[in-house]
């Protein structure tokens, strides 16, 4: 999730570069020590490659639906569906949600927690999340 939040558009490779690199050094800091807190080396790692993956709006709302989720007690195996969106648009009365199929009906089946969130960016909302083809 932190490299997600880190907002590159290869979050996933860019967590696979982050493993590779500390295995290769037996999980020791730059100093020789022991890695004793993985969080926070994964806090301060430093992106290969900085293309943001979607704008700081939508990073934000969706940030902001992961906290009320977590807020609800929505178990975090079902919570993924955060990984899996590709873009949001942003229009006056309109969010657009591109992502797959699965994560369409996590969405839509947890409305009723999702919608008063991104009513904060556009208040009077109709909304739409668009499967990937």
């Amino acid at each position: 999730m932190i490299f997600y939040l880190k907002n590159v558009k290869d979050f996933r490779g860019e967590f696979h570069r982050f493993v590779a690199y500390y295995a290769s050094r037996n999980w020791k800091t730059g100093e020789g020590e022991q890695i004793r807190n993985i969080l926070d080396v994964a806090q301060a790692w430093d992106p290969q490659h900085a293309d943001r993956r979607l704008s700081d709006t939508g990073l934000a709302l969706m940030a902001q639906i992961a906290s009320k989720l977590r807020l609800h007690n929505v178990p975090i195996s079902e919570r993924k569906f955060l990984l899996d969106v590709e873009a949001l648009y942003f229009e006056p009365s309109k969010i657009t949600i591109q992502c797959s199929e699965n994560s369409r009906e996590f969405l839509e089946s947890h409305i009723d927690i999702i919608a008063p969130v991104v009513r904060q960016y556009a208040p009077g909302i109709t909304y739409m999340v668009r499967t990937q083809s």
